[in-house]
């Protein structure tokens, strides 16, 4: 079952990127995340070491704290480049019962 936030909430979104051959845990050479927003507007964030949303854990582990701002069901698509790869998720968010 998908995370649930609200408004205003920061999701957090991970990604772990693995050889395929040897299944070890290797870091890309790049890394991005693109988030589909409920409205339908997609915005990528590439990893930038010390900016953006995205942070690099250890090898291979990444987290992005993405601010939620609509209310509705988020996609989201972790990619990477050498090694080439593909993570998928989705998660809903609601207005709370503070919200008008």
């Amino acid at each position: 079952m998908a995370q649930t936030y609200f408004i205003g909430d920061t999701a957090t979104l991970t990604a772990v990127f693995t050889d395929t051959i040897s299944g070890t845990v290797v870091d890309p050479a790049a890394v991005t995340l693109s988030v589909q927003a409920p409205n339908g507007a997609e915005t990528d964030y590439p990893y930038d070491a010390g900016s953006g949303i995205i942070t690099r854990e250890s090898d291979g582990r990444y987290r992005a704290e993405y601010p939620i701002a609509q209310a509705g069901q988020y996609r989201y698509r972790w990619r990477s480049v050498g090694p080439d790869g593909v993570e998928t998720g989705s998660f809903r968010s609601h207005r709370t019962p503070f919200d008008n």
